[in-house]
């Protein structure tokens, strides 16, 4: 390989090692937005949520099949 050879193929190697990066840096965000996203969605998921904990006996039967005794076997009541 003469000099020119090498610096042209050194080159090549350091633009294509450039554009791996900027593809990672690419999919990290991609994968960081996409996680954001999730979160923000159990979040809003959650908060809708009914809470179960404060349900009482009296409570339990208006929610149609909700048995109380259940909820309390399982540590819920």
């Amino acid at each position: 390989m003469t000099p020119d050879q090498v610096k042209t193929f050194a080159h090549q190697a350091n633009v294509y090692a450039c554009q791996a990066c900027l593809k990672l840096e690419d999919w990290q965000g991609t994968r960081d937005q996409k996680f954001a996203e999730l979160v923000e969605a159990e979040t809003l998921r959650r908060a809708t949520e009914p809470d179960l904990t404060q349900l009482t006996e009296r409570g339990a039967t208006a929610w149609d099949g909700v048995d109380p005794q259940k909820l309390r076997e399982r540590g819920v009541l």
